[in-house]
């Protein structure tokens, strides 16, 4: 019974990992949203500001300072997204989304 849960959760993990690409860029204008996971995770820009964007993430309320990131978990994977760049004129802002498997990371 242990093996059929293992493997049934090795599946779904894989299966997350096809969903959830490693890394992606990707411009957000003010009052647009991008999916970070397939129908399941957003982030927003409502406000973009020379220094910071606002606006959701994850049904919740976010300021971000440029070079900083926010940081989230899908199944296996742990991800972030950084805010790269801010083009305060023309209302848009640039992100990269990066993720990891924790589970095939070293242990030390």
């Amino acid at each position: 019974k242990m093996m059929k849960t293992e493997a049934a959760l090795n599946s779904a993990n894989e299966y997350l990992q096809t969903v959830v690409s490693k890394h992606d860029d990707f411009i957000l204008k003010r009052g647009k949203s991008y999916a970070l996971t397939e129908n399941n995770l957003y982030i927003s820009a409502q406000n973009v500001y020379s220094t910071t964007v606002e606006g959701q993430f994850d049904n919740e309320p976010y300021t971000l300072e440029l070079g900083k990131s926010k940081d989230f978990s899908v199944g296996n994977l742990t991800c972030k997204v950084v805010l790269t760049s801010i083009a305060y004129m023309d209302n848009e802002a640039s992100f990269s989304k990066s993720c990891y498997d924790k589970s095939k990371q070293p242990k030390f």
